[in-house]
């Protein structure tokens, strides 16, 4: 995911020289679009840190408010570049045996200790995926 390492790196870098980051901040993948049924070229995916509501975007970052609801969360220890693997094996062993199905709330991937953008390491993560109750 190396489009995803270059976006953490710059917005690490950021959250840094401001001051952002300290032990309650969260960082997380947003991902807007389906990566199973979106082409590559057409993927949207934020970069995101929880930041002080005083924080002012710049030209760098914008500030966003993501949306709530009832999310399946499967926390796992993952490879940060295998992280689609644990994506579908959450979707095939989870999400196909329960009474419920996506909905079109982005979903989220949140980091624990997210490491050094560039290096290849194991992370604590949550996958979030927005749910609703199957139509019957």
């Amino acid at each position: 995911m190396k489009t995803g390492d270059a976006m953490f790196k710059r917005l690490l870098q950021w959250a840094d020289s401001r001051g952002a980051i300290d032990d309650g901040a969260m960082v997380m993948l947003v991902v807007w679009n389906s990566p199973y049924f979106t082409p590559p070229e057409k993927l949207i995916n934020d970069a995101c840190i929880t930041v002080p509501v005083s924080t002012v975007a710049d030209r760098w970052v914008n500030i966003q408010s993501l949306p709530g609801g009832d999310f399946a969360v499967h926390r796992c220890d993952i490879d940060t570049h295998l992280q689609e693997e644990a994506w579908l094996n959450f979707l095939l062993n989870w999400l196909a045996k329960s009474d419920y199905q996506p909905d079109d709330r982005p979903a989220y991937t949140l980091y624990y200790d997210y490491p050094e953008p560039s290096a290849t390491a194991r992370v604590l993560a949550d996958l979030c995926l927005p749910i609703k109750p199957l139509m019957q």
